[in-house]
Parts: C-alpha cells; sequence; structure tokens
C-alpha cells in the first residue's frame, strides 16, 4: 500500500530526528555530570596529595561509569518513548485507511476464513457503506467497532482491531522499529 509506505517514511524521518535530538541532549548531559565530578575529583586531590591521587582515580572511574550507565539509561528510555510513538503513529496511519485500502485489507484478513451468510461482521461507521458495497458474502453488523474488525463466525470472535493487533505485535515490531529509526 503505496500510502502507508510514504507514512511509515515520513514517520521514520520525524522519529530519526527526534531520536538525534534526544542522544545529543543525552550526552551532552553525560558530559556535565562527568566534567563535575572529574572537577570534585581534582579539587580533593589537591588537598589530600598523594593518597587522595590514588583515590581520585577511582572517584572519576567511577563518576564516569555511573553518569555513562545514566545516560545509557536516559538514552534507553527516550528511544523507548520514540518506539511507542511511532507505533501511536501506526495505530493512527491504519485508522485513517481510505475505504478502497481498507477494503483490501478486510477482504486479504478474511479470504482464509471460509465465511458464511451466518458470521457477523462488525466494522468502523466511516466505512460501513463501503463494506457494504463490497459485497464480501457476509452479514455486516450495524453495531460499529474503533479500528479494524470484529467477526463473529459461530462461537468464535475474530478481534482484528488496529489497536489491539498492533499492540499484540508489539514485542516482534520493537526491534525492527529499532532498527529502522536508529540506524547508525
Amino acid at each position: 500500500m503505496p500510502g502507508i509506505d510514504t507514512i511509515l517514511k515520513k514517520i521514520k524521518e520525524d522519529a530519526e530526528i527526534r531520536a538525534k535530538e534526544i542522544l545529543d541532549e543525552a550526552k551532552a548531559k553525560r558530559d556535565k555530570i562527568v566534567s563535575d565530578k572529574k572537577t570534585e575529583g581534582e579539587s580533593l586531590s589537591e588537598r589530600i596529595g598523594q593518597k587522595a591521587k590514588e583515590d581520585e582515580e577511582s572517584i572519576i572511574s567511577k563518576a564516569k561509569s555511573s553518569a555513562e550507565l545514566k545516560a545509557r539509561d536516559e538514552v534507553l528510555m527516550a528511544k523507548e518513548k520514540i518506539i511507542n510513538r511511532v507505533l501511536e503513529l501506526v495505530k493512527e496511519s491504519l485508522n485513517n485507511l481510505g475505504p478502497n485500502e481498507y477494503i483490501s485489507y478486510l477482504k486479504s484478513s478474511l479470504k482464509n476464513l471460509n465465511l458464511s451468510d451466518k458470521d457477523i461482521l462488525q466494522v468502523p461507521e466511516k466505512y460501513y457503506e463501503s463494506v457494504k458495497n463490497a459485497d464480501l458474502g457476509i452479514k455486516i453488523d450495524e453495531e460499529f467497532t474503533q479500528s479494524g474488525f470484529i467477526l463473529r463466525k459461530e462461537n468464535l470472535i475474530y478481534n482484528g482491531d488496529f489497536s489491539s493487533i498492533v499492540d499484540s505485535m508489539k514485542e516482534d515490531l520493537m526491534p525492527y522499529i529499532a532498527e529502522e529509526v536508529f540506524k547508525k
């Protein structure tokens, strides 16, 4: 679907820009913390002489390590926020499919389910008429879902809600999104 590719490309570009900004901010914070701790260590060193010199190296090393861990944690939290935002944008994009794209998605999702006229399909209100006119050979419910679709087939309910689908795939999508958004 070319529309979704364009949207995903835009989302990726926006996310890359934001990720760089967040990474730069985190690095600046880390450098400031390291600089402050180094200054503190040097001052202590001058007061207590040779013994302090040995302690200084230890303090600086620990402070730097601590600062790097803190900066790393901030970067990881920022990346997680960006990934979550990308997932929200994906949900928004899916919720904004045009009628033709939605019908294509629906047909492809339902094609292997051996549907009958006893099955009931629930769709968002904005697609109701388009789906009705698509003649899918299935009853279209007059109650609506927020996004995606819900299919009642005998005693089974198929939840094709976009938000639920994206949320259930989150763990699988996160590495892919991270790789795409945070390419070096």
